[in-house]
């Protein structure tokens, strides 16, 4: 049997990866919409992507992902007014951690680190993304101030599930499929 291309893995881990971001955030949301703001179910997929793909493959897992998720469950996950921060913030968390791929390649043990920095640039990205349209701009459907408390302290519990579940997955990942 022939071995696939490199490139033709990468495109087939990015295509699983999306379908990952289209079903966890659906399948958190059937036990109530606070299950995926706890455990930020799209960005595990997107941070993966980034981590074991680099910055491109990343940034269109983040693309898909929200969209079709947005598109194929009524526009309900996200919600439309929180669609576009949430897109913002998840093509950031793409490219950040597909920045720290290079590094991962050289060690594995700096895929903690790329997930860790990736989730303090991007929630507080997020949060401040959140704040200043809610401070600065007269946008009638602008999320409530609670939305930018719950940016940065509601999702620790998937901070931290990220941090013990990308590594792992990224080792695993390039253990199994030989590519860096």
């Amino acid at each position: 049997m022939q071995k696939l291309s490199t490139k033709t893995q990468k495109l087939c881990l990015a295509a699983l990866l999306v379908a990952l971001g289209i079903i966890l955030p659906y399948v958190c949301h059937i036990f109530g919409s606070g299950l995926g703001k706890m455990l930020l179910p799209l960005h595990l997929p997107v941070i993966t992507a980034g981590l074991l793909l680099g910055p491109l493959f990343a940034l269109l897992v983040a693309v898909l992902s929200i969209s079709l998720s947005f598109l194929l469950t009524g526009m309900q996950m996200p919600s439309a007014v929180m669609f576009p921060f949430m897109f913002v913030e998840l093509c950031c968390y793409g490219l950040i951690s597909g920045l720290f791929a290079r590094m991962v390649n050289k060690n594995k043990f700096f895929s903690y680190i790329g997930v860790a920095g990736t989730q303090i640039f991007g929630r507080v990205l997020y949060a401040g993304i959140l704040a200043f349209v809610i401070f600065a701009l007269p946008v009638p459907t602008a999320p409530a101030l609670t939305t930018v408390y719950v940016a940065l302290v509601a999702g620790v519990p998937g901070i931290i599930l990220q941090l013990a579940v990308v590594p792992v997955l990224v080792i695993l990942a390039k253990k199994v499929m030989h590519f860096d």
